[in-house]
């Protein structure tokens, strides 16, 4: 059975694939959360490499549906670069050194404030 991780796992849009995946019986779904844990969460540091890479071969993920950024408008230098291009990098990272074997970037104009 595969084991896929979902970043930003307490989102809206993260938690209705979450749930899909959950009703098909296929997959272990693991929430990630930067906003602290509980028993169906793992608490992730977005822009901890070492971390991240940690939780992935802790958990033997197949694969990562990131969904985790920052919404917002406000200081496109000081908050979206930082929280969601960074944040982006070092997950990459993170899956590459874990031997992650595919990550899905769901995205929108909107994580760039657009």
């Amino acid at each position: 059975m595969k084991t896929i991780l979902i970043t930003g796992g307490t989102g809206r849009i993260g938690s209705c694939i979450a749930a899909g995946l959950n009703e098909t019986g296929n997959y272990t779904v693991l929430r990630g959360t930067r906003q602290g844990s509980a028993c169906d969460l793992i608490h992730l540091d977005y822009q901890d490499s070492d971390q991240l890479e940690k939780v992935f071969r802790q958990h033997q993920v197949d694969v990562i549906i990131h969904m985790a950024y920052h919404l917002g408008n406000d200081h496109f230098l000081e908050i979206q670069i930082d929280q969601n291009l960074k944040n982006a990098y070092y997950l990459y990272e993170a899956a590459r050194k874990a031997g992650v074997k595919r990550v899905i970037f769901g995205s929108s104009n909107h994580v760039f404030g657009f």
